[in-house]
């Protein structure tokens, strides 16, 4: 082969690995919601149909095929106290939404699953532990319950140390925690003292989490934390702080990143985990810092009032 020959078949080789370029294995994929219990203000009495918003997301999130979904917590509207037929059919109604899901469907109970003796129990009878994890390919999959009786909003010794075998014996290349309450954000728990050093020494690469009915995203230490709590529950309508149904999507491909996407209710588009408040949310958290003290018992405002309070003035 003479030497034109040769550089113009090397000349055709780069123009069509450009064209074409090597489609990059995609590796596993999952999706996160949470929070796809019935809205409280759709239908005050109907306590037990799931959100349309929920099973609306449920197609959606088929239409994507991902391996598998984890919902991080309330599932049902619960707080049936001494009712227990009613947080039965409750239950009922959540299991026939479900089975619309055509991946496999991993739980991470809420405080509206979870939340006296009776209905610790009812839930442990029909779904299990109450922490648990799993590993694929090459990644480990841990849930958290932080509703257990006696053990609210903490993560309660036995708990704690099971966690930290976890994830001293995973050799997996990306670990994941699941959980309700986004822990990080209280000071009354032992999240930041305790499981969050812990999640930094065993290099854990995310964190998810719902409660609020929103979406946000933090970065702690170098580990991604994620509210996302759109899953079908009522919500705002200040998009700018989160509030829209919506759920995660996370591709663990063979080689690179993570890649992270926020998918709204029926929409197509993958939106970058950013997506809200680019450069608002720091004026917002400037402008609450100016507050003074026990403004907020005058206005009778949670910190989270305030903040849409400051972003309505922001958007007129």
């Amino acid at each position: 082969m003479n030497l034109s020959v040769r550089c113009f078949l090397i000349i055709i080789f780069l123009i069509s690995f450009s064209i074409f370029p090597h489609a990059a294995v995609q590796g596993m994929t999952f999706v996160v919601i949470g929070d796809t219990r019935p809205g409280k203000a759709v239908d005050p009495t109907d306590k037990a149909s799931q959100s349309g918003d929920f099973i609306s997301m449920i197609t959606q999130i088929n239409q994507l095929a991902p391996d598998f979904t984890i919902d991080v917590g309330d599932f049902i509207l619960g707080y049936n106290r001494d009712i227990p037929a009613m947080t039965e059919n409750q239950w009922d109604r959540f299991d026939q939404a479900v089975k619309m899901f055509k991946n496999k469907f991993y739980m991470a109970a809420g405080n509206h699953d979870v939340y006296d003796e009776a209905s610790d129990a009812i839930y442990r009878k029909r779904y299990g532990p109450h922490f648990y994890s799993f590993n694929r390919e090459n990644s480990l999959f841990v849930i958290l319950n932080a509703e257990i009786p006696g053990q609210i909003n903490q993560i309660g010794q036995e708990q704690r140390f099971w966690l930290e075998n976890e994830l001293l014996n995973s050799s997996a290349a990306h670990k994941f925690i699941f959980i309700h309450k986004p822990l990080w954000l209280d000071g009354s728990s032992d999240w930041m003292s305790m499981i969050h050093p812990m999640l930094k020494k065993y290099k854990v690469s995310m964190v998810f989490a719902g409660h609020y009915h929103q979406y946000e995203p933090f970065k702690i230490d170098g580990i991604d934390y994620f509210i996302t709590g759109g899953g079908g529950a009522e919500t705002g309508s200040i998009q700018a702080l989160g509030e829209f149904f919506h759920f995660i999507k996370v591709t663990v491909p063979d080689q690179g990143p993570l890649v992270v996407k926020v998918i709204k209710a029926g929409s197509n588009r993958e939106y970058d985990t950013d997506l809200i408040l680019p450069g608002i949310r720091p004026s917002i958290t400037s402008a609450l810092n100016t507050f003074k003290p026990g403004t907020a018992i005058c206005l009778g405002k949670s910190q989270k009032q305030k903040i849409r309070f400051l972003c309505k003035i922001f958007h007129q």
